[in-house]
């Protein structure tokens, strides 16, 4: 197995990280990135397979008789094992999928749903109510009830939080008298 494979098998997508990390915390994710990578450099600088050791060049340079032929064996049988999930953390991370993917689509299929009512919603006001232009002020009453009016004051807009719409001032009411100053 070469050493690409090795690393590139537990690759981070670092541009999806950046997406979820919040800019207070976007110097330490690069930190966190150029140490990463440095260790991915020095591991893929490595052969992959241990290094030949030539026994015959150490059988000859050792003066005493068989230990490097001990070393040989012991060398050749040790085996390190590689490392095991004996806590169960790829089963748990495998779950934690699944219940995430689950509640991903039953949140897709619920916003589907609302977005789908919402239009017809949208269709049947566009409908039943008449256009703006013939509009009266009972049907303003009846249609939005939160509407900001004043039956003393007929020229006051209905839409007073847009700046277009505001308020025109009325040089003949007296200050203080209009539904804003109820407020």
């Amino acid at each position: 197995m070469s050493a690409a494979k090795r690393v590139s098998s537990t690759a981070v997508n670092w541009a999806r990280l950046a997406q979820h990390t919040p800019a207070q915390q976007a110097d330490a994710m690069r930190s966190v990135r150029s140490r990463c990578e440095t260790l991915v450099a020095k591991v893929n600088s490595l052969p992959a397979e241990k290094p030949a050791i030539d026994w015959a060049h150490f059988s000859k340079t050792v003066p005493a008789p068989g230990l490097v032929d001990k070393f040989r064996k012991e060398y050749e049988a040790f085996k390190v094992p590689y490392p095991r999930d004996t806590e169960g953390w790829h089963e748990l991370i495998d779950e934690q999928q699944k219940r995430q993917s689950e509640i991903l689509s039953k949140s897709q299929a619920l916003l589907t749903e609302v977005h789908e009512a919402a239009n017809s919603y949208l269709k049947t006001l566009d409908e039943k109510i008449p256009p703006r232009d013939e509009w009266t002020m009972e049907m303003l009453c009846l249609y939005f009830p939160g509407t900001l009016f004043d039956a003393n004051n007929p020229d006051f807009n209905r839409t007073p939080n847009l700046p277009e719409y505001t308020e025109a001032p009325n040089k003949n009411r007296a200050p203080g008298t209009g539904l804003l100053s109820k407020l």
